[in-house]
């Protein structure tokens, strides 16, 4: 009576979708996670055996520890020594393959870089593209008018002013004439900056 085992396949909706969120989980009980773990540790076991007893298994080669991320590699090991045409790897074989794994992922990062470099270099010449035409339009619609012979206003008032401050420290209520009239001469002088 040997049990024949069926694969079920359960298609589960999330409540809530959204990938920025932490919780955003499916609980499963602790009996399909047991479930699941069993799976995985009895192919894994049975994928070991059959290397030990020298059986090629029907997806191929094993998974040669490199860079996860170049294109991973796959080989055997007694292709390894049939190619070597030796009965074992030497040092120097495997030295040579780290070596050439070193490099390859040293390329691939160093190419990734670059690109990230080149997009940076183009999302920086579009923002200043796009800085240059805000100044511009901002100049169109907000000119700036400087006569020539432009000078600071009110100098004669506030020279006025301080030296009231000076002569009356401790009573400077005195000085509010001065400050009366350094306010009307900013007033005056805003309406002509606006003005013009």
């Amino acid at each position: 009576m040997g049990g024949s085992q069926s694969a079920r396949r359960v298609t589960l909706e999330n409540p809530n979708p959204d990938p920025h969120d932490l919780n955003n989980v499916i609980r499963v009980s602790d009996s399909v996670v047991q479930r699941l773990t069993q799976r995985s540790l009895a192919a894994t076991s049975n994928a070991l055996a059959a290397e030990a007893a020298g059986e090629v298994t029907a997806g191929g080669d094993k998974p040669l520890i490199g860079s996860p991320v170049s294109h991973p590699k796959y080989y055997s090991l007694r292709n390894e020594i049939k190619a070597h045409g030796l009965p074992y790897l030497t040092t120097k074989d495997i030295q040579e393959y780290v070596d050439a794994e070193v490099d390859r992922t040293n390329k691939y990062w160093e190419e990734r870089m670059s690109r990230m470099q080149d997009g940076h270099k183009q999302m920086e010449t579009i923002m200043l593209d796009e800085y240059a035409k805000a100044q511009v339009e901002l100049e169109k619609l907000l000119p700036r008018k400087i006569h020539p012979d432009a000078k600071v206003p009110c100098t004669e008032f506030g020279a006025k002013l301080a030296k009231c401050f000076k002569k009356n420290q401790k009573e400077s209520l005195k000085c509010l004439p001065q400050i009366d009239a350094f306010k009307e001469c900013l007033v005056v002088a805003r309406k002509n900056v606006i003005q013009v």
